[in-house]
């Protein structure tokens, strides 16, 4: 996924993961993605965390 995202151009990636959901976001920290900040969503009224990786 990220060799194809560099190759269509895009700059970074975002992942956002609902805090309960401990095993996705040890996968995006081990992809190499950073943690940005803690937030409620919008549509699930959950709070979740937002990562990014810069390409």
């Amino acid at each position: 996924m990220v060799t194809y995202c560099r190759k269509v151009g895009f700059t970074k990636l975002i992942a956002c993961v609902v805090n309960k959901n401990l095993a996705s976001a040890k996968i995006i920290k081990k992809a190499g993605f950073t943690f940005i900040k803690d937030f409620i969503s919008d549509d699930l009224q959950l709070p979740e965390q937002k990562f990014e990786k810069l390409l």
